[in-house]
């Protein structure tokens, strides 16, 4: 038997099924836009120290977000600054830093270096924890930079 016959059998009405016409759907590989970076650094207590915001013009994401890593390291780098923790809203950062894998550009050969040489560790930290970090990115795309 098959699943209608039963239903009549039941007395249990069938209603009729409107079939939707079928749609062509798509995926376009995302493109390049304007891209900013930003960052804020801040002491063991929670106190900020620094910040900044960078326009990298047309960029990719991942490319403004290995940008702004390497600011953040260079510029911490700059100041003296060892043996601290970075935090990335970015996955794909934190899974290169720690991995020592991606030779797509070479500002990651400087990220690798810089990482190595004032002893940083990268972690992850949810994008809701980031938000002042996020704004001043806003900032850095409409080509606001500053550094503090």
């Amino acid at each position: 038997m098959y699943d209608n016959e039963i239903l009549e059998i039941l007395g249990v009405p069938i209603a009729p099924i409107s079939m939707a016409a079928p749609q062509l759907v798509s995926w376009k590989r995302p493109g390049s836009g304007t891209s900013g970076g930003s960052d804020l650094i801040r002491d063991s207590r929670g106190k900020l120290i620094s910040d900044f915001a960078h326009y990298h013009g047309v960029a990719t994401n991942t490319f403004a977000e290995s940008c702004a890593l390497r600011d953040r390291l260079a510029m911490c780098k700059e100041r003296g600054w060892e043996d601290f923790v970075v935090e990335s809203d970015s996955t794909l950062m934190v899974k290169w830093a720690h991995e020592g894998k991606c030779i797509l550009w070479d500002l990651w050969k400087d990220i690798y270096a810089l990482i190595e040489t004032i002893r940083a560790k990268i972690l992850s930290i949810y994008r809701e924890g980031n938000m002042s970090a996020n704004y001043l990115a806003k900032m850095g795309v409409t080509g606001n930079s500053f550094t503090m």
